[in-house]
């Protein structure tokens, strides 16, 4: 609410999208993609989710639950929707995502292109639970200190 508030304010579009976000990070990415898909979302505008997320662990790869997140929505959205131009953050409010010095991640339209001319296999590292070496590799991090508020983990995508 208070990030719709300050929104705005600056006269920016914005939206309380998805709430009290509680399933796995790669089914919610497949809805998110989707409903990005079938819904008419008037562009510009910045979506606004909120929740905790979990992630099945399958690998030994180093990730938190936002950084693994932003790589399935880039993934679904790639595959689904080539054609949209968006920027995802998806972090934790205390500053940590997993056993990481990682609050998440920023992905965008161009993101898998990067994975893809680094020679990443993309599915490998998410099935081997490795978000955070993929997302480092294009600089897509988010590392700041520690806030001392875990409010949730929240995810703002911007449609432009």
């Amino acid at each position: 609410e208070v990030l719709k508030n300050y929104c705005k304010k600056k006269k920016i579009e914005c939206t309380i999208w998805k709430k009290n976000i509680e399933s796995d990070v790669q089914e919610l990415a497949k809805t998110f993609a989707s409903d990005l898909n079938e819904k008419k979302i008037k562009k510009p505008v910045i979506l606004i989710s909120g929740g905790e997320s979990t992630v099945n662990i399958k690998g030994k790869g180093k990730g938190g639950r936002n950084q693994e997140f932003a790589l399935h929505l880039a993934k679904e959205i790639k595959k689904n929707n080539s054609s949209l131009k968006y920027t995802l953050l998806s972090a934790g409010t205390d500053g940590k995502d997993g056993p990481t010095n990682a609050a998440g991640a920023i992905v965008n339209q161009n993101s898998i292109n990067l994975i893809e001319q680094k020679g990443i296999n993309l599915n490998k590292e998410l099935d081997n639970n490795n978000s955070y070496e993929v997302l480092q590799k294009i600089n897509s991090l988010v590392i700041i200190d520690g806030t001392n508020t875990n409010v949730a983990d929240i995810q703002l995508l911007a449609l432009i």
